[in-house]
């Protein structure tokens, strides 16, 4: 009734707070409309055979009785009390009356009016109903955290039905079952943040499909150990990049690798190579050797390549060699101070660029530690702190930042990474935190796919009760 409402003050505003041809009318067909209207609506879309029962009836009570009142009271000012005039003391005792229904509607809904009709012939038919009403009640963002501890468990392979399904046997699990209607309310809300993954089984787990898809066969797989090195090309004449590989370490594998020019020439900033890499059974990590030009006539930094083929002739990896053209030992910055990454089902590790510019000679070490913003530990990631270090000519490490599958559907959640106490070089003063420390956000999204697929159930929770 708010635009009728709206109608009829503007009306008194503009007529000197005399009633006009909208009057009091204009509230009071629009009540009428409400109470009878849509009440006869509901009882017509009954279909023929089929009965409905008011269980819960606190809210029924509450509402017909202020809704009768209001006429009642309404009739009271204008016709006997001051005809034709709503008096202050009228007005007043009216807004009062509206603070009393807030309230009044308040207690009935948390319980305190605990009367409502038993049919225990009904509690199981009715069991269904009653938690599609409640699923389709929750928030997309209650809905997300539901989905991502399902999720953890069951795993992703989960169709929306079966999603569903297990959405509201959780929610019927939780239900109380025959107890009265206080009981039944003061039941405190769910808290799914504070639920451990694993008491969100379900007891449908004999209808979810399992997954469909085969493991993985484990294969190795390799990276440079450091993607950026520098090269302090006045004293350095070669280089030694390190190769190491991962997964299955327990056969022998190899792995192309050659240089690429880029601002540095070829044969006359740095020696061309290219061959193959073998490594044995639990053979990790070998390196390759790279000869420098004994040159002085760099301008300014001038960069190669070293990249790794497969036998696809694929690039695989590639690590970027840059000839200083200086001794110093660099300014050490977050690659970028405001970086943005999606929560996934699942815990993942987000990998935070650390650089040293202008410079890499000798080692640098500093601090770091995570800080809450709007994202909270434990809750959104995993709290951490340590030792970040840079060996002579290395140019990028990283912060390994985790983030737990907290559940999100519209909400962002931000994390501050510092670091600080450096020694061996110093913070790019042009950075927030100047000279002290550096500073990087990282905001925390959610991933479009689950969003989407939030939504979606959303929407048929919502249409299915």
């Amino acid at each position: 009734s708010a635009p009728e409402i709206l109608l009829s003050i503007i009306e008194l505003l503009g007529n000197e707070m005399y009633s006009g041809e909208l009057g009091p009318s204009t509230i009071v067909g629009s009540a009428a409309f409400n109470l009878l209207c849509i009440i006869a609506v509901c009882i017509s879309a009954i279909p023929p055979g089929e009965v409905r029962k008011i269980k819960e009836l606190p809210v029924f009570v509450v509402t017909t009785t202020f809704s009768i009142f209001a006429y009642v009271w309404l009739l009271f000012i204008l016709l006997v009390t001051s005809p034709n005039i709503v008096e202050i003391w009228e007005g007043v005792f009216t807004f009062i009356f509206f603070w009393m229904l807030i309230s009044i509607a308040y207690m009935a809904d948390r319980g305190y009016f605990g009367f409502r009709i038993e049919d225990d012939e009904d509690d199981d038919e009715d069991a269904p109903i009653r938690t599609r009403v409640i699923s389709a009640e929750l928030s997309a963002e209650d809905l997300a955290k539901i989905q991502s501890q399902l999720l953890q468990v069951h795993g992703r392979h989960l169709s929306d039905d079966e999603l569903i399904k297990l959405i509201e046997e959780e929610r019927s699990n939780q239900m109380p079952r025959k107890e009265t209607q206080t009981d039944m309310r003061k039941v405190a809300p769910l808290d799914i943040e504070s639920q451990a993954p694993s008491c969100i089984v379900g007891k449908g787990m004999e209808d979810v499909t399992p997954p469909k898809d085969d493991a993985p066969t484990l294969k190795s797989s390799f990276a440079f150990a450091y993607d950026q090195i520098g090269i302090v090309e006045v004293r350095q004449r070669s280089v030694s990049v390190r190769v190491v590989r991962s997964g299955a370490v327990e056969e022998t594998a190899s792995i192309t690798y050659q240089t690429r020019a880029g601002r540095a020439k070829r044969d006359e900033d740095y020696t061309h190579v290219e061959g193959v890499l073998k490594f044995g059974p639990k053979e990790e990590t070998k390196s390759v050797q790279i000869n420098i030009a004994n040159s002085l006539a760099f301008e300014s930094n001038e960069e190669f390549y070293l990249d790794l083929i497969d036998a696809k002739n694929q690039r695989v990896a590639s690590a970027t060699l840059v000839i200083l053209s200086n001794e110093e030992a660099g300014y050490i910055r977050f690659e970028d101070e405001n970086l943005t990454t999606v929560e996934e089902f699942q815990e993942k590790i987000l990998d935070v660029p650390v650089i040293r510019r202008d410079g890499a000679n000798g080692k640098v070490k500093c601090e770091w530690r995570t800080e809450d913003n709007t994202a909270k530990a434990s809750t959104h990631y995993v709290a951490g702190k340590g030792v970040l270090e840079f060996e002579h000519g290395q140019m990028v490490t990283t912060i390994p930042l985790t983030i737990l599958p907290a559940g999100r559907c519209q909400l962002r959640s931000t994390v501050r990474i510092v670091i600080f106490n450096i020694t061996g070089a110093k913070f790019d003063p042009n950075t927030e935190g100047g000279k002290e420390f550096c500073v990087a956000n990282v905001v925390i999204e959610p991933d479009p796919d689950i969003q989407e697929r939030i939504l979606r159930i959303h929407s048929v929770l919502a249409v299915n009760w």
